[in-house]
């Protein structure tokens, strides 16, 4: 992006004499304008998803310290039982720790 950005700045000045006019297919100065912001749009992607991943990264680290603090042990058993009475009809989910 800088370079594009130098090289327009500088026809802009009427100086020609950048590295993209020595080129097979000289780049035009819209062209140089059209690739700045290309440039520069992509830049602004990757410090967006920098920061994004910097922040998914504190928010995980502090899911994992707060989750240190639960007792997670194999002890762990989960026994449905139907209730069938005459009074009573049912579904009952029972969760032993």
């Amino acid at each position: 992006m800088n370079s594009y950005r130098k090289a327009y700045k500088r026809r802009l000045n009427g100086f020609f004499d950048d590295e993209y006019l020595e080129t097979e297919i000289p780049i035009t100065t819209e062209q140089l304008l059209i690739g700045m912001e290309f440039h520069k749009n992509y830049r602004d992607i990757a410090i967006i998803l920098a920061a994004l991943s910097y922040m998914l990264n504190i928010l995980e680290a502090n899911v994992s310290a707060h989750l240190l603090q639960f007792n997670v042990n194999d002890d762990l058993s989960v026994s449905p039982n139907i209730i069938i009475d005459q009074e009573t009809t049912g579904f009952r989910l029972a969760v032993k720790f």
